[in-house]
């Protein structure tokens, strides 16, 4: 389990929902922030997605 400035600094989609409902529910509830923490993570990479090509790859869900 991550402290709270662990979360902030190195985090990842892995975040447990027990931990998250604690932060939330902690004196730390001010500070959190998920938006802004993806675009920091977002920024931190240089990965660049290719939108045409997986929207081309979509295949829809047949009905059952």
């Amino acid at each position: 389990m991550c402290s709270i400035g662990l979360c902030q600094i190195f985090f990842t989609s892995f975040v447990t929902s027990d931990e998250l409902v604690k932060a939330i529910l902690s004196k730390q509830k001010n500070r959190l922030n998920l938006e802004m923490r993806g675009d920091l993570r977002l920024k931190l990479t240089n990965f660049q997605p290719n939108i045409n090509a997986l929207a081309a790859a979509h295949q829809t869900h047949p009905s059952h």
